[in-house]
């Protein structure tokens, strides 16, 4: 991150402000990844509390690597908070995928899929390289989507 979002990460950011005010929720969670996370988090907090959401309702899930590790890492903030339903906000190839984790994670909660449609795909910055490159192309992050659905990691 280079002090902007990719157009996918933008438009999380703002379908979850809208799903916020649409359902009156309690909290918005953010996920961010590997060592960005914090101009991540700023970028997307920057565009929830121009969508009036109170900055302590902005909760983060730091340096995640994947959909499972994601699943894992938010359970302390899910528990701590007493989160009893989610309303998840991803990207449509990703939401199968999501919902497999959250699921699996977290049986008892509610959880309301918000699917929504990226505008463009662009490279990200990932260590590797290899996740890099699969966002770049809309049909590379449809094929990684659903090979992770069908052959989840082992966790």
């Amino acid at each position: 991150l280079d002090g902007e979002l990719t157009p996918m990460s933008r438009e999380s950011a703002l379908e979850a402000a809208r799903m916020w005010h649409k359902f009156n929720a309690d909290f918005v969670i953010l996920s961010t990844t590997y060592d960005t996370w914090e101009t991540e988090h700023n970028l997307k907090s920057e565009i929830l509390q121009a969508a009036n959401i109170e900055e302590y309702r902005i909760l983060t899930v730091p340096r995640v690597t994947s959909t499972y590790d994601e699943a894992m890492k938010a359970d302390e903030l899910i528990r701590d908070f007493h989160i009893k339903n989610l309303i998840v906000v991803c990207e449509e190839w990703h939401a199968p995928r999501a919902w497999n984790a959250l699921s699996e994670r977290f049986p008892e909660i509610g959880i309301v899929m918000a699917p929504f449609k990226s505008p463009s795909f662009e490279a990200t910055l990932e260590p590797s390289g290899l996740k890099s490159w699969r966002t770049k192309y809309n049909l590379t992050w449809m094929a990684w989507n659903i090979l992770f659905w069908v052959f989840p990691p082992k966790r």
